[in-house]
């Protein structure tokens, strides 16, 4: 059972002193970042059961300055006793801090997520951030059949997700398509379709090209996006998992395929009877 709850924590203290120069320059002002991945059973009175799903294996964290760019971060192994971990923080006025659950096997796929904006950090003093987490939504649009060979775009609609959307969020994405129903997370994902897609600010468009069917062909597809290099830990020892990726929509959700029809054109032979010469 891998359930927890998450507590962010902004711990500053002046015992810091001692390692301000290890973590910056001469003057600079640091707290702490304390995350506190706990059981559901440990609790607190000021925590709560938070959304990370049974799948889950780890958490990621991001805090990042949208002005002074700086940008850390640090993944936690969801443990059944719980885990913490502390970041240093330069004070300033604010922070983002964006939080994601996700399930490590080929790559890390994002589960759920979530983010709190505007957080000011002042030196030796003491901000709570609690931030809950949510799954991701998406709405697909489309046309619901295209002919054999046929060009179509599908666009993907992303919401939730507990605010990390748009393109501070999402890189890349690719179209994944195929005549077998890959509902099953245990299914690999078929070959990219189309092209690779930059990701929109409310929005992803792939395109790609209908499979050449002599028969009625139901099609099965969801967009595989890449977080934005931000997201990526360096600090990992296995190089597979320092990105970041989230399936729209997500099988390892429960959530269904998107689906559409290659249907084929109605053949047939035109005869004309004329009297006239």
């Amino acid at each position: 059972m891998r359930k927890g709850v998450i507590l962010v924590l902004f711990l500053l203290a002046a015992a810091l002193g001692g390692c301000t120069k290890f973590w910056g320059g001469v003057g600079q002002r640091y707290g702490i970042l304390r995350v506190v991945v706990n059981s559901p059973q440990a609790g607190s009175s000021f925590t709560s059961v938070k959304n990370i799903p049974e799948v889950a294996t780890n958490v990621r964290l991001r805090v990042w300055h949208p002005q002074t760019r700086f940008n850390s971060v640090t993944t936690v192994d969801l443990l059944r006793d719980g885990q913490e971990v502390d970041i240093p923080i330069p004070a300033g006025d604010n922070y983002t801090v964006d939080v994601l659950s996700y399930e490590y096997d080929t790559y890390p796929l994002a589960l759920t997520g979530g983010r709190a904006t505007g957080v000011d950090v002042a030196a030796d003093a003491v901000t709570n951030v609690a931030i809950s987490l949510q799954a991701w939504d998406v709405d697909v649009s489309g046309p619901n059949e295209v002919a054999p060979e046929a060009e179509y775009t599908l666009t993907f609609f992303p919401s939730n997700g507990g605010g990390l959307l748009t393109t501070d969020t999402f890189d890349t994405a690719t179209l994944r398509v195929s005549e077998n129903d890959f509902s099953d997370p245990a299914i690999p994902l078929p070959a990219i379709a189309g092209t690779v897609a930059h990701a929109k600010e409310d929005r992803i468009d792939l395109t790609a090209e209908a499979p050449d069917v002599v028969d009625e062909t139901a099609m099965y597809a969801l967009a595989l996006v890449q977080f934005t290099q931000d997201w990526f830990d360096y600090a990992l020892p296995d190089p597979a998992e320092r990105s970041m990726f989230l399936e729209l929509p997500n099988r390892h959700m429960g959530e269904a395929l998107h689906e559409f029809t290659v249907r084929p054109a109605v053949g047939g032979i035109v005869i004309v009877i004329s009297g006239e010469k």
